[in-house]
């Protein structure tokens, strides 16, 4: 209950009563520990995942990097402030990268593989993927976003596809017979 009470003076300012009011106020306080509960539950999850996660306006400014980009990447917010976003970014993906804003502006989900670059100076493959945002108007305000690094599966796919080439360049350079 939330209550309030007013004092009733007589003539000479003695207080002879009071009047009071009262509302159930409980449905409010209820709601009001849901959603704290559930903002704690959403952070706990963004503060402890590995995956990066983000909030980007369409316009690129940063709302909110999760703390796993920071502890991975090494960047601070200082950093980020100082340098465009595609300075950390290999300048081959440079096109790839205008073109998944162009799907976000248009409202669409997108998806990127891309090398970023961390503060140690080596780039590191992340796969991107970003769902847009409506406003009221039905135009994407903002983005969010989650990244995961997937340098090893790269490095991989690169070992095996070389790997493949000296097989079939020394198969066609071979007078032997090659077969399975």
């Amino acid at each position: 209950m939330d209550c309030l009470s007013s004092p009733i003076t007589d003539a000479n300012g003695v207080v002879t009563h009071y009047t009071w009011s009262s509302r159930d106020i409980h449905d409010e306080v209820v709601a009001s520990l849901a959603q704290r509960e559930s903002e704690e539950r959403y952070r706990l999850l963004a503060d402890h995942s590995q995956d990066w996660v983000g909030l980007t306006h369409i316009d690129g400014t940063c709302v909110y990097n999760s703390p796993s980009f920071y502890r991975a990447s090494g960047w601070s917010d200082a950093d980020l402030q100082a340098t465009p976003r595609e300075s950390r970014l290999h300048p081959d993906d440079l096109p790839a990268l205008a073109k998944n804003f162009e799907h976000l502006r248009k409202g669409e989900r997108s998806r990127l593989r891309h090398r970023y670059l961390f503060k140690d100076g080596k780039y590191r493959w992340m796969d991107c993927v970003s769902s847009p945002i409506l406003g009221d108007d039905g135009k994407p305000t903002c983005y969010v976003w989650t990244s995961r690094d997937i340098t090893l599966e790269m490095e991989t796919l690169h070992a095996l596809k070389s790997s493949e080439e000296r097989y079939r360049l020394l198969a066609e350079n071979t007078d032997d017979i090659v077969g399975a």
